[in-house]
């Protein structure tokens, strides 16, 4: 979402700077110095002389400010749109690193799976039912055969 914002906001910014100012009605400024008791030459607004300075110093100052703001905020944009292609960056990379991390734990996993499948199915000889009967049986006469000539009953 955030980044459908500022997309917008550098598409549109451009078309903003060409603009030009458009004074709004159209002609020049009349200004007239009249004292106090004189009539009005024109109907309209009357402003005195300090307001007059200090909404042209603040019309003056905005301008300025305007520009401030501006590239201000497109500081701010770039900021953090680099932020956002690092953190992008970063993520990428982490999943990179997990899916190599993961896929190498499925190979050992089936590796050790074909293994069990392999053991179980053909088992060696020395885990056949067969070797452990023969080794039991041998084992068992000579502990019987060592008993009774221990006890000298041969």
């Amino acid at each position: 979402m955030y980044w459908l914002i500022v997309l917008c906001i550098l598409l549109f910014t451009p078309a903003v700077d060409a603009q030009e100012i458009v004074t709004i009605p159209p002609g020049d400024d009349v200004i007239i110095s009249i004292q106090k008791g004189e009539p009005a030459p024109y109907d309209g607004q009357l402003f005195s002389v300090d307001t007059s300075i200090r909404w042209s110093f603040w019309l003056q100052q905005y301008k300025l400010r305007l520009k401030e703001d501006v590239e201000k905020e497109r500081r701010d944009c770039k900021i953090k749109l680099d932020y956002k292609d690092k953190e992008l960056t970063l993520r990428v990379t982490m999943h990179k690193e997990i899916e190599r991390d993961l896929t190498e734990r499925l190979k050992r996993s089936e590796k050790g799976r074909l293994e069990a499948e392999d053991a179980a199915r053909n088992p060696s000889f020395w885990r056949s039912f067969e070797f452990g009967l023969i080794t039991g049986v041998v084992i068992s006469s000579v502990v019987a055969v060592l008993t009774a000539w221990g006890t000298n009953l041969i």
